[in-house]
């Protein structure tokens, strides 16, 4: 987030300006800058391309990992049920 805020701070506006270029609400906004609230990806596109650093959106979303979570090491392998004779 202070990424962002320096590029705000760097254009001299204001967090009321940036969240009224970028169709949030003031608070919404600032509650996004401080931390303690999450953009949707639409909002952050947004964002970033008001900022003009659009192409710079793979360094601000993080890789998903590939590697298996040990909960799911840790599941048992499962099953197929047999067949039941009929009779």
């Amino acid at each position: 987030m202070e990424r962002v805020r320096l590029q705000r701070l760097a254009r001299n506006w204001s967090q009321a300006e940036l969240a009224r270029r970028i169709g949030l609400s003031r608070r919404a906004y600032q509650d996004f800058e401080t931390g303690y609230g999450n953009l949707k990806l639409t909002n952050l596109v947004k964002l970033l391309g008001v900022l003009g650093v659009s192409g710079e959106l793979a360094e601000v979303v993080p890789v998903p990992s590939l590697e298996p979570k040990v909960e799911e090491l840790l599941k048992p392998t499962r099953q197929r049920a047999g067949r039941q004779p009929r009779g």
